[in-house]
């Protein structure tokens, strides 16, 4: 089965994916910041490992929106929703402790 995708007048395939990739990472520091808040309080010995993370993931998406910048690209739709999402699951996982995390 064939994978199609509706780009937009002027999109690239690799357009698309940037964005998508750039709305992840984003996603992905939200889990860490949400983790690291958590982790103070219920695995503190955690926090200094989950910073380095949360730099490596701060890095990728400044990579890709450095990218989306320089293709004229605007973020994608859903990148909000994945901040949401990551920040709910961080928490989640936060809030359970070092198994979790």
């Amino acid at each position: 089965m064939a994978i199609s995708a509706r780009l937009r007048r002027g999109e690239s395939l690799g357009d698309r994916v940037m964005k998508v990739d750039h709305a992840g990472e984003h996603g992905a520091i939200c889990i860490y910041r949400a983790q690291i808040w958590f982790a103070r309080w219920r695995a503190p010995d955690m926090v200094e490992e989950l910073t380095g993370f949360l730099a490596h993931e701060q890095r990728h998406r400044s990579l890709f929106g450095t990218e989306l910048e320089r293709r004229g690209r605007r973020r994608c739709r859903s990148y909000h929703l994945c901040g949401l999402g990551g920040f709910a699951l961080g928490a989640l996982t936060g809030l359970i402790g070092r198994r979790a995390i």
